[in-house]
């Protein structure tokens, strides 16, 4: 702490502090990330540096479309809380904030920015595989939902203000080239949930379409209903391995970020496929529609959150996942998959 003056008479601090310069034997390439390491460096009393002695590194490259996606977003936060959009960059590219906004698309022409802002102004890098929380306040919403280290985390000065039932974040390259959208809706959160303040949606896989709400659920209770900066509690790594199939069998749907979905792949033979996925009692009562002649991706998944059609609470029990999958000619395939819904 307090100021410090060179031989020279230069005053040093954070405004104005010591640059050195690194001469490199061989050019850096795109796509690696570099550490620098600073080692037997001391203060007057001859304290060596310990932590935060290295820093990351690399060229930055241009984003494209779907590089960085939204990861999860906060737009109904608590009174006095603050709103945030959690970024991942599922790319290999090292991405230069600088270059990207956030920003709120109109409702209407969703074509056309609402509000935006820049996500830095000091080349601050995003690098491959990793999240950043973008909030006007980075220690309220940390304390909020107890995240410990908020290095991933980045202070916009003015955060678009997404309405609380519904509207339109995107990620825009400062051309405005959209790198990624989402238009979402508060219907989207847990069906069961009594109040969904300060309840962020998170994305379930960020390898899945960004606009399809089976890739969206609210976060779970266990972390406080919001992971900004880390791996979301509602992530899932799926990867059909049949044509309908479950990723686990027995789920129970309470909001403890274990299994609270009966996550439900399919995989086609080519693309253009139609089905039809229904959920039926041991008995045979057909309880709840999860969609109708729906266009399928050549892969993909949807969710089941254990309710009926009229978004009641279904009872324990063994239930029977219906689907009905039909081809471009109109060949149809059925196919039934046994799960269980387990209440504590």
């Amino acid at each position: 702490p307090g100021d410090f003056v060179t031989p020279t008479g230069e005053l040093l601090d954070a405004e104005n502090p010591i640059i050195i310069g690194l001469s490199l034997s061989t050019p850096l390439n795109n796509g690696v990330v570099y550490t620098l390491t600073v080692s037997d460096i001391g203060d007057c009393s001859g304290n060596i540096i310990g932590l935060f002695n290295s820093a990351q590194f690399g060229l930055p490259e241009q984003a494209e479309p779907n590089d960085v996606v939204i990861n999860e977003i906060l737009f109904n936060a608590v009174t006095d809380g603050f709103d945030y959009v959690e970024l991942f960059n599922r790319s290999n590219k090292i991405i230069d904030l600088s270059t990207l906004l956030i920003a709120e698309m109109e409702l209407i022409d969703t074509t056309a920015v609402n509000e935006y802002d820049n996500i830095s102004t000091s080349g601050r890098l995003l690098f491959p595989g990793t999240y950043l929380c973008l909030t006007e306040s980075s220690s309220s919403v940390a304390q909020q939902y107890m995240s410990i280290d908020t290095g991933n985390f980045i202070d916009v000065n003015e955060m678009p203000s997404y309405t609380d039932n519904e509207g339109i974040a995107a990620l825009l390259r400062t051309d405005l080239t959209v790198i990624d959208q989402i238009h979402f809706y508060d219907d989207w959160q847990f069906e069961l949930l009594s109040d969904d303040d300060g309840v962020s949606l998170e994305r379930i896989n960020y390898d899945y379409t960004t606009q399809d709400a089976n890739n969206w659920n609210s976060a779970a209770a266990d972390v406080h209903f919001g992971t900004p900066g880390y791996q979301n509690s509602m992530f899932g790594n799926f990867t059909s391995n049949g044509d309908v199939n479950v990723e686990y069998q027995v789920f129970s749907p309470d909001g403890d970020g274990y299994h609270d979905l009966l996550v439900i792949t399919y995989l086609t033979a080519d693309a253009g496929y139609t089905a039809s996925f229904k959920i039926y009692s041991a008995q045979g009562k057909l309880v709840k529609d999860l969609g109708n002649n729906i266009t399928l991706s050549r892969e993909g998944f949807l969710t089941w959150e254990g309710v009926n059609n009229e978004g009641l609470e279904l009872n324990s029990g063994i239930y029977i996942v219906f689907a009905e999958m039909f081809d471009l000619n109109g060949n149809a395939k059925k196919y039934k998959v046994k799960c269980t819904l387990v209440r504590k």
